[in-house]
């Protein structure tokens, strides 16, 4: 199993954190002709918080953006709350961990930039994406795979539920639902033939 001596920490973890830009995005921005401002985002990190949902974990973002396609983004895969618009991330941890009564064992982090260190010591497991800031590499727990925007979410959902022992369970249940959430009438109105 990879990472595995890191399964101790990740055994208490009931509520995975991620900042945004940078771990959830490439980082980068994309401007349209008329300002219009894009971001891209990972499909593989959509199906990791469906799996992470399935597994009874809780899943929250902090970062300092305040557009609305961050929020309609999260909010459509799943999330239970963002924190956006703010630059103190520590003071939000506190105030989650208080709201949700857990103690920092019991929350994960994944971010990329000096802005998530203050965070390292006060989560109980703390990764970073391969292409993070060097700093938060040589400090963090874990540092993932894959950069950001190229499904870190899907990583550290799969190392989470591995370390629990419920990866294979937790994914049958998540194609159970996808089974019985479709109903055989859709799939035919979805069907359309091309002609040559």
């Amino acid at each position: 199993m990879p990472y595995g001596n890191l399964v101790e920490k990740c055994q208490p973890v009931r509520l995975l954190l991620t900042d945004v830009d940078g771990v959830l995005t490439d980082g980068g921005l994309y401007y349209g002709e008329k300002g219009d401002e894009l971001k891209k985002f990972s499909v593989r990190d959509g199906a990791a918080a469906k799996l992470l949902k399935e597994g009874q974990f809780i899943l929250g973002a902090l970062t300092s953006d305040r557009s609305a396609l961050v929020q309609r983004r999260l909010k459509r895969i799943g999330f239970d709350f963002l924190y956006y618009g703010i630059s103190d991330k520590l003071a939000v941890v506190e105030r989650i961990r208080e709201e949700l009564s857990l103690g920092a064992q019991e929350i994960a982090y994944i971010g990329d930039e000096i802005n998530d260190l203050p965070l390292i010591g006060n989560v109980g497991f703390f990764m970073t994406v391969l292409d993070g800031n060097p700093v938060l590499r040589k400090k963090a727990d874990c540092v993932l795979k894959v950069k950001g925007g190229e499904g870190a979410l899907r990583e550290a959902a799969v190392l989470l539920l591995r370390s629990k022992g419920c990866f294979e369970t937790t994914l049958e249940k998540s194609i159970q639902a996808d089974r019985q959430n479709e109903d055989p009438n859709t799939l035919i109105q979805k069907f359309l033939r091309f002609r040559e």
